[in-house]
């Protein structure tokens, strides 16, 4: 019988501290940026490294990081990834 998609199922330890490490280390990584160059200050180390539209490119991976972290950290969406199929 499949397991419903709903229902919470045990996390291995190993994956659950692996997220919780990655989802901690992406937040601080936004926050690094977000309290020192600032938004200005991050699209123009992006400019200098020559990414191409780096005033947009640069806020928007400190926004991906900060969520993303958030997000990777406290196991959000619940019950992602979806099990695996026995069949």
């Amino acid at each position: 019988m499949k397991e419903p998609l709903h229902e919470p199922r045990p996390a291995r330890p190993a994956l659950l501290v692996l997220r919780a490490v990655l989802g901690v280390t992406m937040f601080l990584h936004g926050w690094q940026k977000l309290t020192g160059p600032g938004l200005e200050g991050v699209g123009g180390m992006f400019d200098q490294m020559g990414v191409p539209l780096a005033q947009v490119a640069g806020p928007a991976t400190m926004l991906v990081e900060l969520v993303g972290g958030c997000c990777s950290s406290s196991a959000w969406p619940p019950g992602w990834p979806p099990p695996r199929s026995s069949s």
